[in-house]
């Protein structure tokens, strides 16, 4: 069994602090700065955590270099304060690890083997982006816009938009007027 939910959280009004002047470091905060998180560095050794802590709020605390903090008293410091922490290639003292992430525009495919073999979850990220349409996020919005215009009865909008997402991604492109119509129309006539 899994030990790890994957979950998608809101980034916005989150801040993440970053203990760390590493490479590691430089690679998580890449990877955060495409989303909308207030990213807050500390790159010096660090004397006092629960200071620290108290000074930056963080929601969420990055242990990139082992070398700056005394990695289990920030660990249980941050459980204690209910702050999610990753210490990186340190899952005994993280609350979270970070999946291989597919995206394109809103698509988000987090894959992750619970830190048992991150070389299995990069070789699977790599087949999942060769075979996204390169048009996935126009597919993605066409279909929120037409989603929000069809009546949610007995089931059909599920089933309208099963059909137009299909359609989509095997056409590797949003869908035309005619199509959109067409897949709809069948649709509506299985009642």
């Amino acid at each position: 069994m899994a030990e790890y939910f994957p979950l998608f959280r809101r980034a916005a009004q989150n801040v993440v602090l970053i203990i760390g002047g590493n490479a590691e470091a430089d690679k998580k905060a890449q990877k955060l700065s495409e989303y909308p998180f207030d990213i807050v560095f500390c790159r010096e050794k660090v004397t006092d955590i629960k200071k620290l802590l108290s000074d930056v709020s963080p929601d969420i605390v990055i242990l990139a270099d082992k070398n700056l903090c005394h990695k289990k008293e920030l660990y249980a410091l941050c459980c204690e304060r209910r702050i999610e922490i990753n210490t990186v290639d340190d899952a005994e003292n993280s609350s979270f690890i970070f999946p291989s992430l597919v995206t394109k525009g809103k698509l988000s495919v987090a894959i992750s083997t619970d830190g048992a073999c991150p070389a299995a979850a990069a070789k699977l990220r790599s087949e999942i982006e060769k075979i996204l349409p390169d048009e996935t996020d126009a597919i993605i919005d066409q279909l929120a816009q037409i989603r929000s215009r069809v009546a949610n009865t007995d089931g059909e909008r599920r089933r309208i938009m099963k059909e137009l997402c299909f359609a989509a991604f095997e056409k590797r492109r949003p869908l035309s007027d005619a199509e959109i119509g067409e897949i709809i129309k069948n649709e509506k006539n299985k009642k």
